[in-house]
């Protein structure tokens, strides 16, 4: 800074001025009780070290104990359990405590999968009625106070005491300690500041003693090297808490940090604590249950659908290898049976039809088909058949699919009412020959969509190979009717619909 520059701040008259205000902060720490930083001399008193040094000591108490809790999730999961139980009536923390995997099994075992489904709906209904947002609130507080406890306690405190003495170790004797008095330096203003953003983002009460007490009280039985006293307990946390509130008050550490860094305008950062552990902690469990349920209905209308089918067939064998097969997974057959075999072949002719014939080819086709000047009436009477075939078939298909409602209620049957087709020699009778039926019209749909593409395939192989020969023999103004991009689709139908002529094929269902 220029000499000019320090003078017009020395003399600057101005109380709004940085100077003037440093010259007020400095004036107010000197008359702060008891003296830890004398801002005139730059030095932090040795006693600042020694009341620092007693509060680590009452923190070091509860380090091990709060480590395992917020470093073991299963440990958080216990205590939360313990601390909801001091605020909701027994019965909704009987639900809370049914909410595991383990114990909707055990609910399935003795009532069955359908009335164990209604009973955790109404569990659910009944916690989430008892805890209001007022109730998780005021745990989330005392679990986060007990957590700013846990912060107090994993500070690195020695980077401290080492400033002000290098032999410091955590083994020494409180009475022999002898800390002396620092010159202020960056290193000391860094771990300063680290400390009181600690503390000023703590917020200790005595309503969060009972909680705590009951999770020490826990931790004793798991941990022998740590004793439950207490009496010990609330001496140290009041001891904290008293620290905190008189001698570490983060409003005048952080004056002290205005004179320390020579910037009156300085602040502490305040982060609000937030965490939501009970909301968090319930909808987790709620989830875990609800799908558990969920994955497990599903396994059991499977089962279902195969213990039928299979009670179904063992009375036919002679038609089993016609219509059964187990392995069907396509977005159609979910209205359907697993026994309608020729679903895939279907569903693939069905996705060729909607996506490519009527979305692609069709249109191109038409267009071409009549513009196009024929020299072979053979070739122009294959050309159109096919073309009105292929019109036809989306009509074909949606029919076919009108006539399955049959299949389709049989199918709701099953998940709903099996013992009406297992106990039921007529309904075994009915499903069979819907089952054939519909088996037999696929087959139908199959065999003329087949033939079908083989047309279709012949069409746009003797389009292409024209092109590429520039024959016009058959269409003689070929040439005239396709560009570049026209051959590229026509090359690119040819390719799908030569693929797909295999996949519809009922030989290789």
């Amino acid at each position: 800074m220029k000499i000019s520059k320090i003078f017009a701040e020395l003399f600057n008259t101005d109380k709004n001025s940085n100077y003037a205000k440093l010259k007020k902060i400095k004036k107010e720490i000197k008359n702060i009780s008891p003296r830890y930083y004398n801002p005139y001399k730059a030095v932090v008193y040795g006693t600042f070290a020694y009341d620092l040094y007693s509060f680590y000591q009452s923190c070091l108490y509860f380090e091990k104990p709060l480590n395992h809790l917020f470093l073991n999730k299963k440990a958080l999961e216990t205590t939360l359990k313990y601390i909801i139980s001091l605020y909701v009536p027994k019965e909704i923390m009987s639900y809370i405590l049914m909410m595991e995997k383990e114990k909707v099994d055990e609910v399935i075992e003795k009532f069955g999968q359908e009335k164990t489904e209604k009973y955790y709906k109404k569990m659910i209904s009944y916690i989430l009625s008892y805890l209001k947002p007022s109730t998780i609130n005021t745990i989330d507080k005392d679990i986060s106070r007990i957590k700013q406890l846990y912060e107090l306690t994993t500070f690195n405190y020695v980077d401290i005491f080492s400033i002000f003495n290098l032999a410091f170790t955590t083994t020494q004797n409180k009475k022999n300690l002898s800390f002396n008095d620092i010159r202020v330096s960056l290193r000391f203003i860094n771990s300063f500041e680290d400390f009181t953003f600690l503390i000023s983002n703590v917020s200790l009460e005595d309503s969060v003693l009972n909680p705590l007490l009951i999770y020490l009280k826990k931790y004793a039985e798991i941990d022998p090297s740590f004793v439950f006293d207490n009496g010990r307990i609330k001496k140290e946390f009041s001891r904290i808490n008293k620290m905190l509130t008189d001698k570490f008050s983060y409003l005048k550490f952080e004056m002290f940090l205005k004179s320390m860094k020579e910037n009156p305008d300085f602040q502490i950062k305040i982060i609000p604590h937030s965490e939501t552990y009970v909301s968090a902690f319930i909808n987790d469990k709620i989830k875990i249950v609800e799908d558990y349920i969920s994955t497990l209905k599903v396994n059991e209308i499977e089962k279902n659908y195969k213990l039928i089918i299979k009670s179904i067939f063992n009375e036919i064998p002679l038609i089993k290898s016609d219509i059964y097969n187990e392995e069907v997974s396509t977005h159609f057959s979910a209205n359907l049976l697993p026994s309608f075999s020729k679903v895939k072949p279907f569903e693939i002719f069905r996705t060729f039809l909607v996506n490519f014939w009527e979305g692609k080819i069709k249109e191109t086709l038409s267009d071409f088909i009549f513009h196009a000047n024929y020299a072979d009436e053979e070739f122009k009477t294959i050309l159109n058949d096919t073309f009105h075939i292929g019109s036809e078939f989306l009509d074909r298909i949606n029919d076919f699919e009108s006539n399955l409602e049959d299949l389709r209620k049989f199918h709701i049957m099953i998940i709903k009412k099996p013992d009406t087709i297992t106990k039921s020699s007529s309904q075994k009778s009915n499903i069979i020959t819907c089952i054939m039926n519909a088996n037999r019209n696929a087959e139908s749909l199959l065999i003329d969509g087949y033939n079908f593409l083989d047309k279709l395939e012949y069409i746009l192989y003797i389009i292409i190979l024209s092109i590429q020969k520039k024959d016009q023999s058959r269409i003689t103004n070929l040439l005239s009717l396709i560009n570049t991009d026209l051959y590229k689709q026509y090359r690119s139908f040819y390719a799908k619909v030569k693929s797909l002529k295999p996949l519809v094929s009922i030989n290789k269902v």
